[in-house]
Formats: C-alpha cells, structure tokens, sequence
C-alpha cells in the first residue's frame, strides 16, 4: 500500500474537505478502491495492520484476504506478525 499522491485534504469546489480514510492510500486497483467504499459489499480495510478481509453477518466472522478479488493481484501482508 502506498500513500497517495494526492494530499489528505482535497480541495472540491474550492473548498477543502478531509478525504474518507479509504481514499487517502491507493490500493491495488480502482475498483477495489471504489467496493471500500461501499458499505453495501462487506469487503474492510484495517491500515493499522493492513488488513484487507470479508466480513460475515452470521456468525460475526472476519476473514483476511490475500488476494484482490477483482484484479487478482497479491495483498500485502499483515503486520500483526511483525
């Protein structure tokens, strides 16, 4: 995961507005950047531990993925290790 080239606050409309935390690194592809957001898939981002997984309503169960669903590329690792 690399910091994004654009800064955390963005001007829209000049008018500046703090990027969601999803935005403010650029991940693997667009359309994974764009399911973040969405709060209807149940696909999370944990940057404390870089952390990609897929939450579960029943029973409440996270699962770490290792690889882009859309463009298959290799997530990064956890940091939880380290």
């Amino acid at each position: 995961m690399r910091k994004a080239s654009h800064e955390t606050i963005a001007k829209v409309r000049n008018k500046s507005v703090t990027l969601p935390p999803v935005l403010q690194y650029r991940h693997c592809c667009d359309q994974m950047t764009r399911n973040l957001d969405n709060t209807g898939l149940n696909i999370s981002w944990n940057p404390k531990v870089r952390e990609y997984s897929i939450r579960y309503n029943r029973p409440r169960i996270v699962h770490q993925i290792k690889f882009c669903p859309w463009c298959g590329a290799k997530l990064p690792s956890s940091l939880r290790s380290e």
